[in-house]
């Protein structure tokens, strides 16, 4: 299996998540950049006022180095997210397959995983698969999803974020795992974001918006298979149907 594929029966299926990264996402990731930048230089403008100095001014060179360093510090910033975000989902899993808390987790691991608990804590749920793969040919993608639960006697397909918003691409994501169901009509499916900061949980129940956001998904799938001809051409060769 690649990077981006699955593979199933044969076939190299792509990931719900390459499929839905062909959305622009450029506007709200320049704005997180610039946000990014700067917060770095205000850290660091905060600690130049409290260190023990008779200098209270930046010269030319250290200040563009500054402007340098905080340029970049939207990678730092982006793994240790997908760090928090990996480690949040480990968290959860192990609770849901065996009861146990993490040990000694980061705080914002530990407020996120309260999130959890208190959002379960107020719903009726029971646990039906945790970090399951699904796989579709047609049309042809898969994807891991990370619970399907009953939620008031209905079978609910849930991602968790721990993002600062529910961002479009989820909404796409969550139907593509929700459409390989065997009677997805009769299913849920919504978004539980889980707030590192805050320790707060938001449910972003999708289940009214299915038919729109897996429309556009499916779309979005057609799109992806016509921009990689190549194996477009191996899937058809192989038996595929598209």
């Amino acid at each position: 299996m690649g990077k981006n594929y699955y593979d199933y029966m044969g076939f190299e299926l792509p990931r719900v998540t390459a499929i839905c990264d062909q959305l622009d996402k450029s506007p709200a990731l320049m704005g997180w950049a610039v946000n990014c930048m700067r917060d770095y230089l205000l850290v660091l403008f905060k600690n130049h006022d409290r260190a023990d100095t008779e200098q209270s001014y930046f010269t030319h060179d250290e200040f563009a180095d500054m402007v340098n360093d905080a340029k970049s510090n939207y990678r730092e910033v982006s793994k240790e997210a997908m760090d928090i975000g990996s480690l949040t989902h480990s968290a959860i899993e192990e609770y849901l397959l065996t009861g146990k808390e993490p040990k000694e987790p980061r705080p914002e691991v530990l407020s996120a995983f309260v999130a959890f608990l208190e959002w379960k804590d107020a719903n009726t749920t029971e646990t039906i698969k945790v970090e399951h793969s699904v796989y579709s040919l047609n049309p042809p993608y898969a994807g891991t999803l990370d619970w399907i639960c009953l939620m008031d006697e209905k079978k609910y397909y849930i991602d968790f974020k721990t993002s600062k918003a529910v961002y479009e691409p989820s909404r796409y994501q969550i139907a593509a795992y929700r459409q390989t169901d065997d009677d997805p009509d009769s299913c849920g499916s919504g978004i539980l974001r889980l707030d590192k900061e805050t320790g707060y949980p938001e449910f972003k129940d999708l289940t009214d918006k299915y038919d729109n956001d897996v429309d556009i998904f499916n779309d979005l799938c057609k799109l992806w298979w016509k921009r990689k001809p190549k194996l477009r051409k191996k899937f058809l060769k192989n038996g595929g149907v598209l």
